[in-house]
């Protein structure tokens, strides 16, 4: 009866509980090489900048912000900047560098997001070794 447990008058089979860290479904070994990465989010209402950086060996590489402006019917696919001088000499209002986002028809609100973005970067160091 060790396998038989009794609710009000009836008496059912026990099944196994699933143990902590045993998958559900049978999994094949597979050898995966994991890339981690670090980021955040600002979302408004008219756009959306996904900070992120690459984690090696607790290094942090390969900046990242990937925008996407949402002020039109639809929004625009993920457009991603991944120089870290170049998004540092926009913080710095670079003429040339804020001219290259003339093409993004960013606001004054966006552009100010966009470079609070960078600001918070380089406030958690992910932008410092550039």
């Amino acid at each position: 009866m060790d396998n038989r447990i009794k609710i009000g008058d009836e008496w059912y089979v026990k099944e196994s509980t699933i143990e902590a860290g045993v998958a559900i479904f049978p999994v094949d070994k597979v050898e995966i090489d994991p890339t981690f990465t670090r980021g955040f989010v600002v979302e408004d209402d008219d756009y959306v900048f996904e900070f992120s950086v690459i984690v090696v060996d607790g290094d942090v590489c390969m900046p990242t912000i990937e925008f996407i402006d949402k002020t039109g019917d639809e929004w625009t696919e993920p457009e991603r900047w991944d120089n870290p001088v170049w998004m540092r000499k926009v913080l710095a209002n670079d003429a040339t560098s804020l001219k290259e986002l003339e093409e993004y028809d960013l606001t004054d609100v966006g552009l100010q997001t966009l470079k609070l973005v960078i600001g918070l970067a380089i406030e958690d160091e992910y932008l410092t070794s550039y």
